[in-house]
């Protein structure tokens, strides 16, 4: 997780402002060596979105429209050709873009007949408060066999599916979001005119992890909550 949400994508942004080819490959294939290794798809998309924003921040472009209509055009078009192109509208439309959205609401469904794991899902939550419902079975794979007995897959969600639906149901993901919105506040406390784009930039593969995978997997597994330390202690010395 750190090669593909963190360090990959920070070398590719570092070598960039720094206009070195070779570290932006470097940073490229620290991505793509984890693809070859579990083949997770969504991955690909990082380094080529990662480099499209950096493009669109230089010239004072809105990345938001920008990246808004280029994926609702990829979108069309994928399920314009899916009867002539199946496996490549598969991978990407379903796999990519539609899996976040079915996962949500098997999630909700889910939990709707079954206890909540009231965030013992989380490692330190599950040994000091709260017992764990589903043994030593990881949360993706008891959803995955609700829904298809034989299913050996690990059907990990994003946050709103894991810490909210599977936490607290609809009250849950009301808590996660006001927990990201005061992430996403001192990142933005973060930001200063060296740190500009990094912290910008690094805000696209902090989307992807954090649709495919819990909040608190994102910032501790994924090492977000080290990153932005790390600039919060900058900035304190600095003061110094």
């Amino acid at each position: 997780l750190w090669n593909v949400y963190l360090f990959g994508p920070l070398t590719i942004i570092k070598s960039l402002k720094k206009k070195k080819i070779f570290g932006v490959l470097v940073g490229f294939f620290a991505i793509v060596i984890i693809y070859g290794i579990n083949s997770s798809k969504i991955v690909l998309f990082i380094p080529a979105l990662v480099v499209g924003a950096y493009f669109l921040l230089k010239l004072k472009k809105n990345i938001f429209k920008y990246f808004l209509l280029g994926f609702s055009f990829l979108m069309l078009l994928l399920y314009k050709i899916s009867n002539y192109f199946f496996v490549l509208s598969a991978v990407i439309l379903m796999r990519t873009f539609g899996i976040t959205g079915l996962l949500t609401y098997q999630y909700e469904k889910f939990f709707q007949n079954n206890p909540n794991t009231y965030y013992s899902h989380i490692n330190f939550v599950n040994k000091f408060i709260y017992e764990y419902p589903y043994n030593e079975e990881d949360l993706g794979k008891v959803v995955s066999r609700y829904f298809i007995s034989d299913s050996e897959s690990n059907s990990n969600a994003n946050f709103w599916a894991t810490d909210g639906f599977a936490s607290l149901d609809e009250l849950g993901v009301i808590i996660i979001s006001i927990i990201l919105g005061f992430f996403l506040l001192f990142w933005k406390k973060m930001i200063n005119n060296s740190n500009y784009l990094e912290l910008n930039l690094m805000l696209v593969p902090f989307s992807f992890i954090i649709l495919n995978v819990g909040f608190f997997t994102s910032i501790l597994s994924g090492g977000y909550l080290f990153f932005l330390f790390y600039y919060f202690y900058n900035k304190k010395i600095k003061k110094i």
